[in-house]
């Protein structure tokens, strides 16, 4: 069958409605595509690709049931790739410049020209780099698929978030210990404790870019 580009859009219309991730849709559309291809010419395309998902998948209750396992299998995948990433930097020899990243984050706190007051600062823009790695995924997303339709990354990328939270928390605790003042409270923190938090919200800053990098060269790939 020849398909023509109204149709091509119908079936893409009527799965888009049924699928909410981007991953499963793709595979899905061009799996009944190349089916569709197959048919004898005058074929109703619409009933036919209806007849398809109903044998091939078990209908609309079998399409979700497959994104399920999929978004799952896709989520865990990404979610101890990320982990992976976390225990690659702290094995050696790459633990060495953590440590080293640690000693001198500690002596830099504790010199007599910092003022901890800084702290605050350091760790607000610390905090906006997962915030830009997010928002650089969403806009390339659309730029190099033409399509901003959800990603099972997304959500593992908002699962990621809970560190942030973690962190918020913190800053909260801090607030108030400071007496309602986020710079009063930074500056109580012990110097140990800021050098060891700031290396290990750098590590997970980069393993969340290594997570981006990785995934983007997976959908360049595709």
């Amino acid at each position: 069958m020849n398909i023509s580009k109204e149709q091509k859009y119908s079936l893409k219309a009527w799965l888009d409605k049924q699928l909410k991730y981007r991953e499963v849709f793709d595979e899905v559309y061009d799996h009944i595509l190349s089916a569709m291809e197959k048919a004898s010419e005058g074929t109703d395309f619409e009933a036919a690709y209806l007849s398809y998902i109903d044998n091939e998948f078990g209908g609309e209750t079998g399409l979700q049931a497959l994104e399920r396992r999929n978004r799952r299998q896709i989520f865990n995948a990404m979610r101890q790739r990320y982990f992976s990433y976390v225990k690659e930097q702290g094995s050696f020899p790459a633990i060495c410049a953590w440590m080293m990243l640690a000693i001198i984050s500690y002596s830099t706190f504790s010199a007599a020209w910092f003022n901890t007051e800084w702290y605050f600062g350091v760790y607000f823009f610390l905090s906006l780099a997962p915030v830009m790695i997010g928002v650089t995924r969403y806009l390339k997303a659309g730029y190099i698929l033409g399509s901003t339709k959800r990603s099972v990354a997304d959500d593992v990328f908002r699962w990621l978030k809970y560190f942030q939270q973690l962190t918020l928390t913190v800053l909260m605790g801090l607030w108030i210990f400071g007496g309602l003042n986020y710079v009063a409270g930074f500056s109580k923190m012990p110097t140990i404790l800021a050098a060891g938090f700031f290396t290990v919200y750098l590590l997970h800053i980069t393993s969340v870019y290594k997570l981006y990098k990785h995934e983007f060269k997976v959908v360049l790939a595709g």
